[in-house]
């Protein structure tokens, strides 16, 4: 069951990813005409700035847990590395279950500000009109596969803790 697990947020980790990258080139040409515009044309792009503080979460949330999923987040290892096997697996067990817990409490939160901004459809003032409810969205989206990867990996650590494996 865990197997199926990983192998659909590895699925989720590369689809989520393949969007991230859609809306990074999707911004970089939208800053690319805004600029070419404004100083070829004297005519730039309208609201393309509040248009990538819209854009802005879609490329980072989704992305903490793709880095998550491929270990490349920052650790400092520096004692850990010192430690036997079995306590350095304890510190990382611990480090997950805070993890998991921070990024439950980042959907959370991020639901809760979603859900208010789209209640009251929230808009962001631009020279034109932004819906600001959808960049609120894109936090919690994100903090749920994050959350996930968390989950996934305390549940590695603690079967190879279980079965003694990797110890």
């Amino acid at each position: 069951m865990l197997n199926k697990f990983e192998a659909y947020l590895q699925k989720s980790n590369k689809a989520l990813i393949w969007i991230v990258s859609g809306a990074l080139i999707f911004m970089i040409l939208m800053i690319v005409v805004d600029v070419s515009g404004r100083y070829i044309f004297n005519s730039p792009l309208p609201a393309s700035v509040e248009i990538t503080e819209i854009i802005m979460p879609l490329v980072i949330y989704p992305a903490l847990a793709y880095a998550l999923a491929k270990r490349q987040h920052v650790s400092v290892s520096l004692v850990t590395d010192r430690l036997p096997p079995r306590a350095r697996l304890a510190f990382e067990i611990f480090a997950y279950l805070m993890g998991l817990f921070f990024a439950v409490l980042i959907t959370y939160w991020g639901w809760q500000e979603f859900w208010k901004s789209f209640v009251i459809n929230e808009i962001k003032p631009a020279a034109i009109l932004l819906p600001w409810w959808v960049a609120k969205l894109f936090v919690p989206f994100g903090g749920f596969f994050f959350a996930l990867q968390f989950l996934l990996l305390l549940l590695q650590d603690l079967s190879s803790l279980s079965t003694r494996r990797n110890v």
